[in-house]
């Protein structure tokens, strides 16, 4: 009989184990392909980063990023949707525009000292600046004006008020991405070697001056 009782819960535990099983591979496979989803997406991004920085808008095609990532193109429409999309996500990455759009008017200026004087050595940092090298494409410099005005001419005016509000939104577009030009790309001694504790009140008064109507 013993034989027989041993068997009832040997049958059972293993029962018991095998349960969580197959649901382990689904809790932990599920992370993993979002991981990927995410890394190859990371990769597309940066790939298209460089490829519209040397080459411009009208020069790079999708196909050439999809090659650089190692992906079929049709990954790049799955992700992105378009050429254009790409390109405009590409450029408000490397500006930080996002962070400015989406930030309190008190703290645009927290934000663009943060971005600038803190973060312009990460490998995207310049990437719209550099891109900006490559503005004599006709293509290039319109997706690069389409991308400003967009952001800053008709939707972050609309949060300035007082007189001119999309001049004053441009002003800080342009001064935003000349101070990240002449500090990435040109290397302007003074500008290189501040730090944002230095470049604070400046920055400040500036930004300032631009998004507040002081009259």
């Amino acid at each position: 009989m013993n034989p027989l009782d041993r068997s009832k819960p040997t049958t059972g535990c293993p029962a018991h184990d095998a349960a969580p099983t197959p649901a382990e591979p689904a809790v932990t496979s599920a992370p993993r392909r979002k991981r990927d989803a995410a890394a190859t997406r990371s990769a597309l991004l940066a790939a298209a980063t460089l490829r519209f920085a040397q080459d411009g808008y009208d020069h790079t095609s999708v196909r050439d990023i999809a090659a650089d990532v190692g992906v079929n193109q049709a990954l790049v429409y799955r992700y992105f949707g378009s050429k254009d999309a790409l390109f405009e996500e590409v450029a408000a990455h490397s500006a930080g525009i996002a962070s400015f759009l989406s930030a309190p008017l008190d703290a645009v200026a927290d934000r663009m000292l943060r971005h600038l004087f803190q973060n312009e050595r990460r490998p995207d940092g310049s990437a719209l600046l550099a891109m900006l090298q490559s503005a004599s494409h006709d293509e290039t410099r319109q997706r690069l004006r389409e991308l400003i005005r967009q952001d800053f001419t008709d939707t972050f005016a609309t949060r300035l008020a007082g007189p001119e509000p999309e001049l004053r939104a441009e002003l800080l577009a342009a001064w935003l991405i000349g101070i990240g030009f002449l500090r990435s790309v040109v290397g302007t001694p003074a500008l290189c070697s501040a730090t944002a504790e230095q470049a604070d009140r400046c920055v400040r008064r500036v930004t300032a001056a631009l998004l507040y109507d002081h009259d």
